[in-house]
């Protein structure tokens, strides 16, 4: 089961976790509707646990960044599995999106600082 949890606030997060495929829609599009209602500002994406994503979940990340650049503003996906890597590459989302590869901890240190 997907799991997708949203921080609002200056720094906007969502975490994704496991599967991100048609069972996490329904929360993606809230999400993606929560952050259109509120202030624009750069969203991190933390799918270090995803285990697949789907095209539903490339949809969410390529609308996000499609309205956050329409304000001035980016995602920053961090992934960590190759196979997720290879779909942002596929979908050719690596090139609207700030996608770093690191690893769960590595993460952390680097959202601290952003």
């Amino acid at each position: 089961m997907p799991t997708v949890e949203f921080a609002a606030g200056p720094a906007p997060r969502v975490t994704l976790v496991g599967d991100i495929d048609l069972v996490a829609r329904p929360v993606l599009e809230r999400v993606l509707a929560a952050i259109r209602s509120g202030e624009p500002a750069d969203v991190v994406v933390d799918a270090t646990e995803v285990t697949f994503l789907s095209c539903g979940g490339l949809s969410f990340l390529s609308r996000l960044a499609a309205h956050l650049r329409e304000h001035g503003c980016r995602v920053r996906v961090v992934a960590s599995r190759p196979s997720v890597l290879t779909v942002l590459t596929l979908g050719q989302l690596d090139s609207a999106l700030v996608v770093h590869d690191v690893s769960g901890s590595e993460f952390e240190q680097h959202a601290e600082r952003s």
